[in-house]
This record gives C-alpha cells, sequence and structure tokens, in this order.
C-alpha cells in the first residue's frame, strides 16, 4: 500500500484516504491484541483471587480443627443476659451434652481489665472440666467512662465494679442459684476460680456465701491491702497459686507497679488467714511459682492448639478432689 504525502505549512501530513485505509488494515488487529492482553489479565486476577479465597479458607479453618468442640461453642457464641438489681448482666456458659448426678458447676472470674471471653480463651477452664461439668463465665461491669476498666467489686478493688459499688456478690450468687435450679445440679459440687481481680472476688463469694460455693481456686490474687481486708468466717477449701515475680499483685506483698495507690497483703498473709480460718477442717493447698509473673500458669495465647494449661488442670483437680471427699 503507498501513502500519499502532501505539503502542510508546518510538516509532511498522510493523505487522508490512505489514513483511513490503515486504520481499516490496522484497527482490528489492535483491537485484537488488546482484547488478548485484557483476558490474560483477567485470569491472572482470577487466579490471584482464588489463591487469596483458599489461604483466608485455611486460616478460618485451622483454629476450627485446633480449637475444641467446647471451645467452639463458647468462643463463637454470644453472651446471655442476667436481670439483677434491673440491670442486664452478661455470662457466657459451657455446659456438657448432658449432665450426670456428678455435674459440678464451676464459676471462672476474669481480672482486671479482662472479659469473660478473653478468660475463657487463656484458662480453657472448660476444657480442664470432667466432660460432664458446667463452666460459668460471667462479665464485671462496662465501664461507664474511657479512664475505667471493667472489674468486680470484692470490697477493697477493683475497676467499674469497685468505683460503681456494684453489688457483684449477689450477682453471681444469683446467677448461680438459677444455674443450680435450671440444670438440677447437686448445691454441694458449686466452685469459683478466678485470676487476679478475679481471684479477689472468689474469695469474697465463698465468705459472703458459704451456702452456695463450696471451694475457691485464688490465682494471682489477695487477701486485701494494708487498708482493707477480707475476713473470712466458715471454714473453706481454697487453692491458693502464685508466681513469686509477680509485680502487679506481689508476692511478697506492697505497691503494685500499675496500681502504686494499692498497698497488698502478701501471700504468706493471704494462706494464714486462711489456715487459721480452716482451722484444719478444709484444705488449704498452695502452689507457688518461682519464675511466674502475674500469670495463669502455662495458660494459652498464640499457642491456639493448648487446650488445658496446667493451672486449669491443678484447679478443676482440687474441685474434683473435694467433690470426691463428700461423695464418701
Amino acid at each position: 500500500m503507498s501513502v500519499d504525502y502532501i505539503e502542510s505549512s508546518s510538516s509532511l501530513q498522510p493523505n487522508r484516504r490512505s489514513t483511513v485505509g490503515l486504520l481499516v488494515v490496522y484497527l482490528p488487529i489492535d483491537i485484537v491484541m488488546n482484547s488478548g492482553k485484557k483476558h490474560h489479565h483477567q485470569k491472572r486476577h482470577q487466579k490471584v483471587l482464588i489463591i487469596v479465597i483458599a489461604l483466608l479458607a485455611v486460616v478460618l479453618a485451622v483454629p476450627m480443627l485446633v480449637l475444641s468442640p467446647r471451645d467452639r461453642g463458647l468462643l463463637l457464641s454470644s453472651a446471655r443476659t442476667f436481670v439483677h438489681d434491673g440491670v442486664d448482666r452478661q455470662y457466657l456458659l459451657s455446659v456438657p451434652a448432658a449432665t450426670t448426678d456428678s455435674t459440678k458447676l464451676i464459676i471462672g472470674l476474669h481480672g482486671f481489665g479482662d472479659s469473660p471471653k478473653r478468660f475463657a480463651y487463656y484458662t480453657g477452664l472448660h476444657n480442664a472440666a470432667n466432660s460432664d461439668d458446667i463452666v460459668v463465665y460471667p462479665s464485671a461491669l462496662p465501664p461507664r467512662t474511657d479512664q475505667e476498666k471493667p472489674g468486680w467489686n470484692a470490697g477493697f478493688c477493683c475497676g467499674s465494679g469497685w468505683v460503681g459499688e456494684a453489688n457483684d456478690s449477689d450477682f453471681i450468687a444469683e446467677l448461680t442459684r438459677s444455674l443450680v435450679d435450671e440444670y438440677n445440679l447437686d448445691p454441694d459440687t458449686v466452685f469459683v476460680a478466678g485470676f487476679s481481680n478475679g481471684a479477689f472476688m472468689s474469695q469474697r463469694l465463698v465468705i459472703d456465701h458459704p451456702d452456695i460455693f463450696k471451694g475457691a481456686a485464688v490465682v494471682s490474687g489477695s487477701i486485701g491491702t494494708a487498708e482493707q481486708s477480707l475476713q473470712p468466717k466458715v471454714p473453706t477449701p481454697i487453692l491458693l497459686m502464685h508466681g513469686e515475680k509477680d509485680v502487679i499483685v506481689p508476692f511478697s506483698g506492697g505497691a503494685g507497679a500499675t496500681d502504686p495507690d494499692f498497698v497488698w497483703r502478701d501471700f504468706a498473709a493471704m494462706e494464714a488467714i486462711w489456715t487459721k480460718n480452716n482451722q484444719g477442717t478444709e484444705p488449704v493447698k498452695t502452689i507457688t511459682h518461682p519464675t511466674n509473673k502475674h500469670v495463669w500458669g502455662d495458660w494459652r495465647i498464640l499457642n491456639i492448639w493448648h487446650k488445658k494449661p496446667q493451672a486449669s488442670v491443678e484447679v478443676m483437680n482440687f474441685f474434683s478432689s473435694i467433690s470426691d471427699q463428700r461423695e464418701q
């Protein structure tokens, strides 16, 4: 094909008729080439999308496969509501497929600034419990301001419950009574375990309601401060666990690293008070860890496959031993 050029004032320009011819010849080729590139990019994007979806499915599936059935039933569930003093209070509940005559009811209390779901995850109390046990994780009152954090009113500390003077003791007691009735449980197999502020609260519960709670496990807790302490009156089986390197609720007592206004009673004082109270009629078991800080021993964090932290196993073994003794 020839192209005729004509003079212009600025440059040589193709003749218009010839240009049309070029377009007729080359335009379809260009369309085909662009269409092929577009199709190639679409296929590439589809492959990337498929890979992303597959990876996402694996990420979602692995935790589901690793977590126990009770983990999944609890951690993926919504909180239940219990009305106390006209206020909606929340709790999580892990129930077995069927209860038996030996079913225990265990109340698990989270620490200051924590939540029932996080506490349930890292302690795995429901996994360490017997297959027919019921485990309940109540929630402290929500904070009313940005400066507050969730916490239980243990009488001398902490957070939203303490600041708001919430009657957490009666709330947990009434919730427990309702569950004992609902599941037709033996009232002598009801126990409470707590961490940090939840450990303070666990002691208050067995002191305030010895008719309901038949034993307690206190992890990284204290029985009070230099200004105010709990005073047990009824012999009660109790397990005291603490890390000797704890600087939040110091093993040796004194002000903690995060709350210098609170001067905590030391572990030895807590043990002495319970030993004197029980007078040898009920056990006071102690487990201390020389290298542990303010932790629930052997807790589950990123190791999602770790279903039964050692501290939880110790807690459940202690409660089982109490139940077994009472059955004899």
